[in-house]
């Protein structure tokens, strides 16, 4: 999050389940993640709500700190990551 060496980058998810909610209602995903490259790597982040499955998330990070998410439609997704999220 604060080590300038590593750079903001953009990658892609299909929503599954969350790994689990707290007492509150916060679910925590952790998901394989891919770039508009194709190279994957795991992320971990906290959702507001549960997630509806198998929507795309477009996911705003820096190394594995997640920023921001937003859901876009598939179309919006690169090729190479919506392939990989098959």
């Amino acid at each position: 999050q604060l080590n300038p060496l590593v750079g903001k980058d953009v990658a892609y998810v299909k929503t599954t389940k969350p790994v689990s909610v707290n007492g509150y209602g916060t679910p925590t995903y952790r998901q394989m993640a891919v770039d508009r490259y194709g190279r994957s790597r795991t992320l971990e982040f906290v959702g507001v709500k549960v997630l509806k499955h198998g929507r795309y998330l477009k996911i705003d990070h820096k190394g594995a700190y997640v920023q921001t998410y937003t859901a876009v439609s598939a179309s919006s997704v690169p090729a190479a990551a919506r392939n990989e999220l098959q």
